[in-house]
């Protein structure tokens, strides 16, 4: 490159800033492309270490490129990457894997488990009935481990599978666990690698199994959560929760949570509402999925949590032609002449309700005693005749 461009005066220990950031994007993008499309059929992408292109621009960028480990510590276990070159360029910097486990990869991904130690970053999408063959090369301390992501592909039939169970990891094995991500894998609530250390924990699924004895009892799931105390995003979708017992009084506190999600259907899965001690600034994303869900019961789990001093004080109601009803609530009332016309309530939610219920009910939800008992700002934008 001509010395006298202005690009060329960064110094080499800016431009590797500026590599890894580039090289960092790309592998959180080809994450995102790959976990939410590995098992669609879409166009190719372009390959995973497109970037690479960078150290062939000039012998000053190259020079600088080879000597940023960081930069060839984003590793994606597919077609066509080099991983031994990687490991070896990165030297003992920090690993970030991507895996797409099968019969191809098995003996580079066991390559990677060999740097188990410096793993940061951990995402393995592979069939349900792989995981603990994925998982038995998994040995010793991975002090910087902080990201686990882990996604059973699309597979009818595995449920009778002995090996389609998330393995225990003990906690003193990953002493710095934030984020856990856990989809279409079947697990128990008993499983240590819910630990305290945790801040971000999303469960997505159980896969096609019908059956949840093996997630244990609500008073386990209760136990995994209080051992959780530190969680500050907790998302929980159909069929994760088991069902409480009948006149079942006990709480757990989690002082920490800033956002819980929770899709729900005729498993009463809700009433982990009515077991749960948050902080008033919590953040509510409640979803309806298939099956009738008894609104009055969902209005009374969350009363105790938009009750004085926090109530709500705004409400945004839309309804569309199918009959779907998205309830947006917030705690601050806003000021509708200083907002715009077309959007009076623009900012972050504390409540979202999205729930397929027909008119009478929603009827009742807006008249009965509750939650909206202290709204004082209503928007309604409805279409159809039932309103």
């Amino acid at each position: 490159m001509n010395a006298l461009t202005l690009i060329a005066l960064l110094p080499p220990e800016l431009l590797s800033l500026v590599f890894v950031y580039l090289v960092r994007e790309h592998f959180e993008v080809e994450a995102a492309r790959v976990l939410a499309t590995h098992s669609s059929h879409l166009n190719p992408s372009p390959p995973p270490n497109a970037w690479i292109k960078i150290s062939h621009v000039c012998r000053d960028w190259r020079t600088t490129a080879l000597a940023t480990p960081r930069l060839w510590s984003y590793i994606m276990i597919t077609d066509n990457f080099p991983v031994k070159q990687f490991l070896a360029r990165s030297k003992q910097a920090p690993l970030s894997v991507l895996a797409k486990f099968g019969p191809r990869f098995q003996d580079l991904f066991a390559r990677v488990l060999l740097e188990f130690t410096r793993l940061q970053i951990l995402r393995i999408i592979c069939p349900p009935w792989s995981i603990a063959t994925v998982c038995e090369n998994i040995s010793g301390v991975a002090p910087l481990l902080e990201t686990i992501d882990i996604h059973g592909t699309n597979s009818y039939g595995y449920d009778a599978h002995p090996s389609a169970f998330l393995p225990h990891f003990l906690p003193n094995r990953l002493p710095r666990l934030r984020t856990l991500h856990v989809s279409n894998i079947r697990f128990a609530w008993d499983n240590p690698i819910f630990t305290a250390t945790l801040t971000k924990l999303v469960i997505s699924g159980l896969g096609y199994t019908s059956s949840r004895h093996h997630l244990g009892s609500f008073d386990i799931f209760l136990d995994a959560l209080e051992r959780m105390s530190s969680l500050q995003i907790l998302n929980l979708y159909q069929g994760v929760i088991p069902s409480p017992p009948s006149h079942f009084r006990r709480k757990v506190a989690l002082p920490s949570l800033a956002s819980l999600k929770l899709v729900v259907a005729a498993d009463n899965s809700y009433r982990l509402l009515e077991h749960v001690m948050l902080p008033t600034a919590t953040r509510y994303q409640i979803i309806g999925a298939e099956g009738a869900i008894r609104i009055e019961d969902l209005v009374v789990a969350l009363r105790n949590h938009f009750s004085d001093p926090t109530p709500l004080r705004a409400l945004c109601l839309r309804r569309d032609y199918a009959g779907n009803s998205r309830l947006k609530g917030w705690r601050d009332a806003p000021n509708p002449v200083a907002q715009s016309s077309n959007n009076i309530l623009p900012r972050a939610v504390d409540l979202e309700l999205r729930l397929l219920i027909d008119a009478p009910l929603l009827t009742s939800l807006l008249r009965g005693p509750g939650i909206l008992s202290n709204v004082s700002v209503l928007e309604v934008r409805m279409r159809g005749r039932d309103w």
